[in-house]
């Protein structure tokens, strides 16, 4: 670490010799030379230092210890801070001899590549850029920068940053050295094919300029190039600028815009090589490159000398320790030697032997053999007849063989017969029972007759007594009079009746016109019904909610205190002022439910948001709960006296009354205590209003005078002047109702007292027509009574006729049917003709009987034939046993020769294997024996075994003894003896190989001490002047810095770090690309450069928009520094591109500054540059509920409400779009939108411009309608099933689709060139109208700079885009869905859908759509980019935004967590760790943003104990309800950055549902993912 030495005292009042003193281990520590400055140099050099002292001194005590002063410190390597004062200004030689002896200090001269020259321009600086048909710039253009600071100045999308590109494509670079697009023809103007840089370079003094000329087209990605007019390759151009020592890929010198965040995450490692490239001795990078190589090779040396030494140590101890082994082994293989020997000499005695034994028994057999042969030619008769009886015996048995298959075959027949024989008997049977049957039929039938006919004799005889009865006459002339009284009471009680209806009615209408009476008085006192009725037209769930919450067990479930939205509780105490007030509550805030209590926040979420126990489905509501802490309000902006002096009528809060709880949330989140109205617009000086309101310093208010909404905002940079934007509005529609008429009123009370007086009166008259009814029913009982009993009468009169009627009925029905039964068939013929099939049977079965029978005696001849053969067969067999008995007698000396023979040819046959065995023997260990050996032998048997035992048993005995003294010597190892000499060869080798890279190792050692002596003074010196600069930068704004260099154990290793500290209370901190703040990171940036502009070699740096994110002070004082640096004699030529400048800045002659407007580059002129202060963005209000379509999508009918502020603001944005060709701003259900016609590529560009968008990356195009997607797209395509059924499902929705593209129809800068056009058609009402209203597709990415997390609000369009877009429409709510829409690309000739990105749609619901089509063929897959297939292509080449670059980051890291999966390789780590590790010396407080789940463990582990950190929570929604999270992600993104989180973390979840859309915009917006362990 380098470090600065206390200035002492005593030493003639100068500074002692700074010392940079770096620690490494297992090194001592060296002194290094310096190079040391002619006298003269150094005499300059000290002057001009010591008068830079006075002025730093005088300027000290003239402001006295100031902040600065305070603050102008450097850390010790404990973190305490130094004073300034007490570091040395100059970097002195530690060694003596050199500088050290007389104390003087030694300067190090600034390294410049090449002198300057007359014109003041260094060689190799820019002379000249001329561009044409590049990016921005369609035409020609040329500019002419100066040989010192060049200030580029203009708004975004001007064209600076096509300036920069200008220069890295002209020097012959790679386009990868900007950081965006990587193909050249990305850079080729929209509206053009071809395009040109040309960059001229100054030359060598004496020599001519370089102008290169490098050409590119968007058809392909080369270029062609020419040098001063002549054509040459890309290698000659980049030997030419190398030569004068132009870098481009050295972030010390050439920082374009996309690269800024590299330079903060570079390695310590990278850092020191870059450095070295653009500053210090021009041998710095050489020197450490040949020292990393000599180090690398010494160490590669020296490890391989420690192993050859040491394998020779051990080869050397082990020969030593076998010495013994060895000589043992050499003894034991001369008797190994000498038993080999004997050995075959035995084998030969061996074989010797039998050979003479088998020759004695082959003569003997040969004899017995001859005698054998005599005796068998005597007995041959004999033998001839034995063999005739074998033959006759033999035919015999075969035919007794053949006669046993016969028999086998009869018998077989034999039993078929009597199978055939048992079937006939079954079938018989089987007619037996049929037999039976018939009879029990016959039977059955006569007892049916016999009943019919006695129940016939009892029906004639009841038939013939016919039943006595009354007569009928006389019983319906008694009832006669019965029955006209009856009537004629029947008739005075249904007159009766109808006078109780008329009472009733009459009564019903007084009690009916009463309780509408009362209603409508009760209605004209009860405003909040009335808001009921309007909230449930408007909102379903929220009414629905209204009415829930209303209910007894309902409000038991909560704890505190639900309060209503303000559409239903809010009460005005002046209804004048509604207009005023409901402007002041956007829509979702006029329907917010509050709760008091965090729990019954979580409840009612979840009851009613999350799951559909509440309203019966998942509603859609806004629930807020913060607790009440009044003090944390912002006071308002002046109290009531001045108010109303400035003739408002107060503030917005004073005309409003209702629950504690919103009154709260109307001060808390709607401001409304600060907002001044006045309902008058003559009453109130809106000029003066605005610069009262602005005095009083705060960050913003707003007033309300008339119909217009004013907001006063001050800018972030500058004197922070104050910018008012304005906001038309018309009448309230929620909180304007009528009041209540009295004259109404009163005659309501009269007529409610008339009714009530008429409905008395009826209840009199009720009682007596009920007693009338009473007294009437009483006589109409008894009448009926009467009237009953004779009716009874006549009913037994009638039953007994009806009794008698049925009998004759009966009496037929049984006649017939006996009748039937008579004249069945009798059953006589079905018995004959079974008896005829019995007897068939009987015949059939006597004939298979007969045919057993003859298969019996068949069977029986068969049996005595070969009874016959069988006797003599046994005679033949008698005969023969008698001719061989004989045989045997008559040849005993035969058999006993056959028998000597056979003994004999046994015993030969033994000998003969015997000898053939000891043969083998005998070759086998001749012939494996080695030559030598075999020589040997044949040499003694040649000399008749001389000297050698001549017999086996001599020859056992000495091969025994020498057997035995060999088992006397045991070697473990066989091969150690040919180990051991191998062995010692390689001794002698590795003797040799130890001494030659001992040698080479100090040869090294050597070479490379001579380098590091030339090397390392070299960048000492350079450290510590850069160091002192950048110490000096950092103090100048309060701050601290320090350089130092980090000495390691390689010189790979080798490190300059960064150390900074930008508050008091914290330490010395490492740079870091997570650490720090963008801003403090672009500060730290641009403060290093600067320090190493006056020793950088190259003849130009550049910075691109670099001061983007620092704080007003840190940007004065860099530009500042910035000026007095590059405007210096001996500086380089430098560029600073950026968008704003602030007043009252400091500049130089030497300043050359243009300002670029509308990519058009004026001439440089060295003129002040004005302040602008840019225009506001225009906030046009509008809402959905005024426009409606018709259900057709092929040619929709738009209506838009009329006279309403919704129609008005579609005309304005109309005329943005068509008229002034600028793009605007408006709300989708997804996202908000940046919107301009596609089809007119001028207007697409300014989007491009004002996001900031690379040109590769294609829009989506929006339609309204079928027709206007037709309109579009090639006349001969035609859409298939699939993208039929999605567009009629999705459509409109939160769907793209890509279709072929038409480039005649739709400009290239919309596709990025590609073949196809991504389209959807929005579900908001307002984005539909707004294209239907234009009449032409709107080409609309999210309204954010590039990079940035798309908006969900207006208000996150103003924050981000304010001044560069004209108008944001603003339908006061927060976007529905709250992600992008998925992009699917069904046109691949597989027919699969490949979503190329997750969105609004989710892939469940495109499988489930896919699934339900009925499709011929293979159903279509739904493929996921990066899940189901990868396509490298695409991705460098995408043809649908979100692919390529990264984006949705704030300007805050962002790290995501996972809980619910681990990854290979990856750690798993508690939480605590992972924050202490992302801030690691934070002294604090440091706010860290989180972004957790409801339900969530992560929260549970928190340290809530650590005051360094301040938690700022977003809630992310439930975690099964991943649709709550995509709504919250972009805008919790926003609003933790907002609120100034140093650091914000994300929970992941599952990548289902939404989850999926929801995981790929946090993986590209995280900086880096942790793995956290759950307990």
């Amino acid at each position: 670490m380098a470090r600065s030495q206390p200035r002492r005292s005593g030493e003639d009042g100068r500074a002692s010799a700074s010392q940079i003193k770096v620690k490494m281990e297992g090194r001592k520590e060296k002194k290094t030379r310096r190079r040391v400055r002619d006298s003269s140099e150094e005499e300059e050099d000290n002057d001009d230092e010591g008068e830079q002292d006075d002025q730093d001194d005088s300027d000290e005590e003239e402001d006295g210890e100031t902040y600065n002063g305070r603050k102008r410190a450097r850390m010790s390597s404990q973190g305490d801070a130094l004073r300034n004062n007490d570091r040395s200004r100059t970097t002195l030689a530690s060694q003596p001899g050199e500088g050290e002896e007389d104390g003087e200090p030694v300067r190090v001269p600034n390294a410049i590549t090449l002198p300057r020259d007359v014109d003041g321009y260094v060689p190799g600086s820019i002379v000249r850029i001329k561009l044409d048909g590049f990016l921005t710039y369609e035409g020609e253009v040329e500019f002419r920068p100066g040989p010192y600071l060049n200030m580029v100045l203009g708004p975004n999308g001007t064209g600076k940053s096509s300036i920069v590109c200008a220069i890295a494509i002209g020097c012959a670079w790679s386009p990868t050295v900007l950081g965006r697009a990587d193909s050249l023809k990305s850079f080729v103007n929209h509206n053009k094919n071809t395009g040109y840089v040309e960059v001229e370079l100054k030359g060598k003094k004496g020599e001519k300029n370089l102008v290169i000329r490098r050409n590119i087209n968007n058809k392909n990605r080369g270029s062609t190039f020419t040098l001063n007019g002549k054509t040459c390759t890309q290698k000659e151009v980049t030997a030419k600028v190398a030569a004068l020592n132009v870098q481009a890929s050295n972030l010390c010198s050439f920082l374009p815009q996309d690269k800024v965040s590299e330079f903060a995450s570079m390695t310590p490692q990278q850092l020191l090589i870059q450095t070295q490239k653009a500053a210090g001795d021009v041998h710095l990078s050489q020197w450490h490159e040949e020292l990393i190589s000599l180090d690398a090779q010494l160490k590669n040396v020296q490890k391989e000398l420690e192993v050859d030494q040491d394998e020779l140590t051990r080869m050397e101890q082990r020969n030593k320790e076998e010495e013994k082994d060895v000589a043992r082994w050499r003894e034991r293989c001369e008797l190994e030697k000498e038993v080999e020997q004997y050995e075959i000499i035995l084998a030969s005695q061996e074989y010797r032997e039998f050979k003479g034994r088998y020759d004695i028994i082959k003569r003997e057999r040969e004899v017995l053999k001859q005698k054998l042969s005599q005796l068998q030619s005597r007995n041959g008769p004999m033998i001839q007849l034995k063999e005739e009886y074998d033959a006759q015996a033999k035919a015999l048995s075969r035919e007794r063989e053949e006669q046993g298959k016969l028999c086998k075959e009869q018998f077989k027949q034999y039993q078929r017969a009597i199978k055939k024989c048992e079937d006939l008997d079954a079938e018989a049977e089987e007619f037996h029972r049929q037999k039976e049957q018939v009879d029990e039929k016959e039977k059955k039938r006569k007892a049916r007759i016999a009943k019919l006919r006695a129940e016939v004799r009892e029906l004639e005889e009841k038939v013939a007594n016919p039943p006595e009865v009354e007569d009928i006459d006389a019983l319906n002339l008694e009832m006669e009079p019965l029955i006209k009284e009856n009537r004629a009471m029947k008739e005075e009680f249904d007159q009766l009746q109808a006078r109780k209806r008329n009472h009733a009615e009459q009564t019903a209408k007084f009690k009916a016109d009463l309780d509408k009476s009362r209603a409508e008085l009760q209605d004209m006192q009860n405003v909040q019904k009335r808001r009921f009725a309007a909230l449930a037209q408007s909102d379903r769930d929220c009414a629905d909610t209204i009415t829930w919450l209303r209910k007894d067990e309902t409000r038991a479930m909560f704890k505190g205190t639900i309060t209503e939205p303000a559409y239903i509780s809010l009460e005005l105490t002046n209804p004048e002022y509604a207009d005023q007030i409901e402007n002041c509550i956007n829509w979702g805030a006029m329907r917010t439910f509050i709760c008091s209590e965090e729990e019954d926040y979580q409840l009612l979420t979840k009851k009613v948001i999350d799951t559909p126990e509440a309203l019966g489905r998942k509603g859609r509501i806004f629930v807020w709960h913060r607790t009440y802490k009044p003090e944390t309000l912002a006071n308002p902006p002046m109290n009531r006296e001045q108010l109303h002096a400035l003739g408002f009528d107060g503030y917005a809060l004073d005309f409003c009354r209702g629950p504690e709880g919103l009154m709260w949330y109307l001060q808390r989140e709607q401001g409304m205590h600060r907002t001044a109205i006045c309902a008058n617009p003559s009453k109130v000086n809106v000029e003066r209003a605005i610069q009262a309101m602005s005095a009083n310093g705060s960050q913003g208010s707003q007033f309300i005078v008339g119909h217009t909404s004013y907001r006063i905002m001050r800018s972030a940079y500058g004197r922070r002047l104050a910018q008012t934007s304005t906001n038309g509005f018309g009448p309230a529609r929620n909180l304007r109702h009528e009041g209540i008429n009295t004259e109404q009123k009163d005659r309501l009370e009269v007529t409610i007292a008339e009714l009530t007086e008429k409905l008395n009166q009826q209840r009199q008259g009720d009682d007596a027509l009920g007693q009338e009814d009473e007294e009437l029913k009483q006589r109409v009982n008894t009448i009926d009574r009467k009237l009953n009993a004779i009716r009874q009468r006549k009913t037994k009169r009638n039953t007994l006729l009806e009794e008698h009627e049925r009998a004759k009925l009966h009496l037929r029905g049984k006649k017939q049917n006996l009748t039937t039964q008579e004249d069945t068939p009798s059953a006589e013929s079905e018995r004959v003709e079974i008896q005829t099939k019995l007897a068939r049977v009987a015949e059939r079965r006597a004939e298979c009987v007969l045919e057993c029978v003859k298969l019996a005696r068949a069977i029986l001849n068969i049996q005595a034939i070969v009874t016959q053969l069988g006797i003599r067969w046994l005679q033949l067999d008698a005969n023969a046993k008698a001719l061989d008995k004989l045989a045997r007698t008559c040849s005993s000396v035969l058999t006993k020769a056959a028998e000597d023979l056979q003994n004999k040819q046994a015993e030969f046959l033994e000998i003969k294997e015997t000898c053939s065995a000891k043969l083998e023997v005998f070759r086998e260990k001749l012939n494996g024996s080695d030559p030598q050996t075999q020589a040997w032998f044949t040499q003694l048997s040649e000399n008749n075994f001389e000297g050698f035992p001549s017999d086996v048993e001599s020859a056992m005995q000495e091969l025994e003894h020498r057997r035995a003294r060999l088992d006397t010597i045991v070697v473990n190892d066989p091969t150690a003896i040919q180990r051991y000499e191998d062995r010692l060869q390689k001794i002698d080798q590795l003797q040799n190989t130890v001494a030659r890279k001992t040698q080479k190792a100090k040869e090294l050692g050597k070479t490379m001490k001579k380098v590091e002596d030339k090397w390392y003074p070299a960048l000492e010196d350079l450290v510590a002047n850069v160091g002192t600069k950048f110490s000096a930068a950092f103090a100048g704004i309060g701050c601290a810095g320090e350089i130092q260099i980090g000495k390691k154990e390689s010189y790979k290793e080798w490190t300059i770090e960064i150390l900074v500290k930008f508050r008091e209370d914290e330490k010395l901190q490492l740079l870091t690309g997570q650490r720090q703040s963008g801003g403090e990171r672009s500060l730290t940036t641009m403060m290093y450069l600067m320090s190493l502009t006056e020793y950088a070699r190259a003849p130009f740096s550049l910075v691109d928009e670099i001061n983007q994110g620092m704080d007003s002070r840190a940007e004065r004082v860099v530009h500042n520094q910035l000026v007095d640096v590059t405007c210096r004699e001996e500086s380089g030529q430098y560029f600073l591109i950026t968008p704003k400048l602030l007043p009252n800045l400091r500049y130089h002659e030497r300043i050359t500054r243009g300002p670029v407007f509308k990519s058009t580059v004026p001439p440089y002129t060295p003129v002040a540059v004005p302040n602008p202060t840019s225009p506001m963005t225009n906030v046009s209000p509008c809402s959905s509920a005024d426009i409606s379509f018709s259900l057709d999508t092929i040619s929709p009918t738009l209506k838009v409400k009329s006279g309403s502020h919704t129609l008005k603001a579609l005309e304005t944005a109309r005329h943005h779009l068509l008229e002034l060709r600028q793009p605007i701003a408006f709300p989708t259900e997804t996202v908000y939108g940046l919107g301009a016609p596609a089809l007119n590529s001028n207007t697409v560009a300014m989007i491009f411009s004002t996001k900031g968008r690379p040109p590769d990356n294609p829009l989506i195009v929006h339609v309204s309608s079928m027709e206007m997607l037709t309109s579009i797209l090639p006349s001969t395509y035609t859409p298939s099933p699939t993208y039929k059924k999605l567009m009629e499902v999705f459509w409109p929705g939160p769907l793209t689709l890509l279709f072929p593209a038409d480039p005649a129809i739709v400009p290239s800068i919309v596709t990025a060139g590609h073949p196809t056009v991504a389209v959807r058609m929005p579900s908001h009402p307002i984005a539909r109208a707004l294209i239907a209203f234009c009449d032409t597709p709107l080409a609309a990415p999210s309204a954010n700079s590039s990079g940035k997390p798309s908006p969900t609000r207006a208000d996150h369009v103003i924050r981000d885009l304010n001044s560069k877009v004209g108008l944001i429409l603003d339908d006061g709510s927060t976007c529905d869905i709250g992600l992008e829409s998925t992009v699917v690309d069904g046109l691949g000739v597989d027919g699969n859908l490949r979503v190329l990105r997750p969105g609004g749609v989710t892939v469940e619901d495109l499988e489930r759509v896919v699934g339900e089509m009925d499709i011929a063929g293979e159903t279509p897959k739904v493929l996921v980019h990066k899940r189901d297939f990868k396509d490298s292509a695409l991705e460098e080449a995408p043809t649908t935004p979100g692919m390529k670059y990264r984006h949705y980051s704030p300007s805050v890291p962002v790290i995501l967590l996972m809980t619910s999966q681990t990854r290979a390789g990856q750690p798993v780590e508690s939480l605590p760790d992972i924050l202490r590790s992302i801030l690691p010396s934070s002294i604090g407080p440091i706010k860290v943003g989180t972004m957790f789940l409801r339900d969530s463990m992560l929260t549970q582990q928190l340290p809530s104990d650590d005051e360094k950190m301040v938690y700022d929570q977003y809630d992310l929604g439930p975690k099964d309800s991943p649709l709550i999270t995509a709504q919250r992600l972009f805008d919790g993104l926003l609003t933790l950055e907002r609120e100034g989180a140093k650091v914000i973390m994300i929970e992941g979840i599952d990548e289902v549902q939404e989850g999926l859309a929801v995981m790929n915009r946090v993986k590209k917006a995280a900086a880096e993912t942790r793995w956290v362990k759950i307990d």
